[in-house]
């Protein structure tokens, strides 16, 4: 599972090369991966849009688009973004893609389809599950040792199911809380 750093980088990669782009094409090839709106309604709303610019917030890609549309991708285990010239192989499971007027096409294939994306307004975005009301971010300045502690004493249980809760902190998934409590000399199920 793509996990901060991967989101981080995957970020700026789009940032980099197709923000500012127009949408020239989009097609939905696995709709179960679309969660919000139809295949149909998917495609045309991406189409002509013009993507502005990419950020993560927790386990999510966000990106934004200038018509006020928000496409919100949860990645989950097994889901991928691709970055390819137009006309290049597309891998099977792809799920969806999109060309912008550069020549570039930004994939999402997933090997088991679990993944999630939504489009939706800006102002409609707390209707993507576990966008909002979710815990502090992992990487947030705010997140000092008094805060962990403080928010620690509200989620009782193992340690490792704690800090992958997404309502006490977003953004940690279960590759890296491993490494993180061996790294701590914690055993996970404490």
């Amino acid at each position: 599972m793509p996990e901060i750093p991967e989101l981080k980088a995957i970020v700026a990669v789009i940032n980099r090369t197709i923000a500012g782009q127009k949408v020239t094409s989009a097609e939905v090839r696995i709709p179960v991966v679309v969660r919000r709106p139809p295949k149909e309604e998917f495609e045309r709303l991406l189409t002509g849009n013009r993507l502005t610019k990419a950020e993560r917030k927790g386990k999510f890609v966000l990106l934004h688009f200038a018509s006020g549309h928000l496409m919100a991708i949860h990645l989950m285990l097994t889901g991928r973004l691709q970055l390819a010239e137009r006309g290049s192989a597309v891998p099977k499971r792809t799920g969806w893609r999109m060309g912008f007027e550069n020549g570039r096409e930004l994939r999402y294939f997933d090997e088991k389809a679990d993944g999630k994306t939504y489009l939706t307004q800006e102002e409609a975005r707390g209707e993507v599950p576990r966008l909002e009301g979710t815990g502090i971010d992992a990487l947030d300045p705010a997140l000092t040792k008094d805060e962990f502690l403080k928010r620690i004493k509200r989620y009782p249980g193992q340690i490792k199911n704690t800090l992958t809760n997404d309502a006490f902190i977003t953004g940690i998934g279960n590759a890296y809380v491993d490494e993180i409590l061996f790294e701590a000399r914690i055993y996970p199920f404490t």
